[in-house]
């Protein structure tokens, strides 16, 4: 009986591990004092990766001016929606390095209106998750998990279904 609920400690305590490395990634990922990496979540062409590079090496430099600039100019030159997506969201990274919530929250949501995919309603909960509006994240991550459309599905809904349990538990 002893080994059983070591067995099952050992296995929350894994599990409470793994959770806690995913939030503190998405939470903390670019604050003040780390490097600011700006990526996409789909594929990109080759142009675009060498200016969301471009970007990376302004964004390290502080200058979020140029990092902008040159995100939408790939957004320009875009027409696959998801992609489109991406770089917009990558506009909600460079925000959320520069402690503008609101603005990387309108970002993320016009990356969704851009895209609606559970990646693109995931990163609006978070933003609303991060701005404290508890409401509005479950709704997002229920959203989330209804556009749910991979093979791995079932994995994808319980990361969701952990992020809401994380923020209705907040306070």
């Amino acid at each position: 009986m002893k080994s059983k609920r070591w067995i099952i400690a050992v296995a929350a305590v894994v599990i409470l591990g793994g959770a806690g490395f995913l939030v503190w990634q998405q939470f903390f990922k670019g604050s003040a004092g780390q490097e600011t990496s700006i990526t996409t979540d789909g594929p990109t062409s080759e142009a675009i990766a060498k200016t969301i590079d471009k970007a990376n090496e302004a964004a390290a430099k502080n200058d979020y001016t140029t990092a902008y600039a040159l995100i939408d100019d790939a957004i320009e030159e875009t027409t696959d929606k998801p992609e489109k997506a991406n770089l917009i969201n990558s506009k909600a990274n460079l925000a959320v390095a520069q402690k503008d919530l609101d603005k990387a929250l309108q970002l993320s949501l016009d990356a969704y209106a851009a895209s609606p995919t559970d990646v693109t309603a995931q990163k609006v909960a978070d933003k609303y998750a991060n701005l404290g509006n508890k409401a509005k994240a479950v709704e997002y991550y229920r959203l989330a998990i209804s556009l749910i459309q991979d093979d791995e599905s079932i994995n994808t809904a319980r990361y969701y279904e952990t992020k809401i349990a994380d923020v209705e538990s907040q306070e």
